[in-house]
């Protein structure tokens, strides 16, 4: 795109204030389709050269592209970061994995986020990023993503080992129900691959909790 390379070029030769003025330009006039990594570059200069001009850049792009980085580059840089987090949230109400990102990484509130998956229903994919944070909440979710890596290559049963073991971490930490039911858990996986020895080799790996 002809903007992209007068844009690039104007910022290797140290240009920034006509790489900003183009890159708005390009953004105002171009189709949105057309300017997603400029609109990005746009608000990296505002950030890293323009301050005076970042939270509008970074609002400009974010609602042209509501979506997680551009929230996270918002939220970054906006001085009042309530008024902030309310529009980016209310923005990403029909992006639910965008929102529950942003809440989980920027706002740092896991307990928020999880009821933002639980809302959208996403609790079997999402759970595995909230384990170290709500095991309880999560535990029953993670479960059958075990035999999903277990049944795959031997990257994903590394990685179902690896689940396993923090699955058992945090079944001890919680205590009496968890831990029967890890245990539960572990003895119905050795019956599922007793034929397997490949998987059961590496679930030797992994002990009861006593």
């Amino acid at each position: 795109m002809r903007y992209e390379e007068i844009i690039g070029g104007l910022c290797d030769i140290g240009r920034y204030g006509l790489a900003f003025d183009w890159s708005e330009k390009a953004v105002n006039e171009c189709a949105v389709e057309e300017t997603r990594n400029i609109a990005s570059g746009w608000a990296v200069l505002a950030r890293e050269h323009f301050p005076e001009h970042s939270e509008r850049v970074a609002r400009k792009v974010f609602d042209t592209y509501p979506e997680l980085p551009s929230a996270q580059e918002l939220y970054a840089v906006a001085p009042d970061k309530a008024e902030s987090a309310a529009h980016i949230q209310h923005t990403l109400e029909d992006k639910p994995w965008d929102l529950v990102m942003f809440q989980h990484l920027c706002l740092e509130d896991p307990g928020l986020a999880w009821s933002t998956v639980v809302k959208a229903g996403m609790e079997r994919p999402m759970a595995q990023r909230f384990l170290d944070d709500l095991p309880a909440q999560v535990l029953p979710f993670v479960r059958d993503n075990v035999t999903t890596y277990l049944d795959s290559t031997k990257v994903g049963r590394d990685m179902g080992i690896e689940l396993l073991q923090t699955m058992r971490e945090k079944s001890s930490e919680l205590g009496a129900p968890w831990d029967a039911d890890f245990n539960t858990l572990l003895t119905d996986l050795r019956c599922r691959y007793a034929e397997r020895y490949v998987v059961l080799r590496r679930l030797d790996e992994v002990s009861f909790i006593t």
